[in-house]
């Protein structure tokens, strides 16, 4: 859901997790003469992106987030990367949405644990409950 600040702008909170598959790739760790497996990573965010609603379906969220990556029982990296979304609301009822979006967030994990720098694309179907009545 969104908190209403004016008209058309609001800010989406966000938490979020995600499983980034490694297709276990081996690196070479020059300086150290061995071999390492990449890891699959597991991805926990937190965020609060400014919402812009178009009309009362449409709408566009971005916004920084916060993120820890985890892989191989260890913490791979935590920092901040970003986060953007285009998408539809389907009303139900006055109170109740369907929200459709297509996502994506930026994050940065070390070439020695993950794949560098990555953008995650996604679709996101949730169910929204509104506080106040919808227009």
């Amino acid at each position: 859901g969104n908190i209403t600040i004016s008209g058309h702008w609001g800010i989406s909170p966000s938490l979020g997790y995600d499983r980034l598959l490694s297709k276990r790739q081996i690196i070479y760790n020059q300086p150290y003469y061995y071999n390492n497996q990449i890891d699959n990573i597991d991805l926990m965010c937190l965020g609060a992106l400014a919402s812009y609603s178009f009309n009362n379906e449409w709408f566009a969220k971005a916004g920084p987030i916060f993120y820890v990556a985890g892989g191989n029982e260890d913490i791979a990296n935590l920092g901040f990367g970003g986060s953007a979304a285009v998408g539809y609301n389907l009303n139900f009822t006055p109170h109740s949405t369907l929200e459709l979006s297509l996502s994506t967030r930026i994050i940065n994990i070390p070439p020695q644990t993950g794949n560098g720098t990555t953008a995650i694309a996604g679709l996101k179907v949730a169910y929204v409950f509104n506080f106040r009545r919808l227009k």
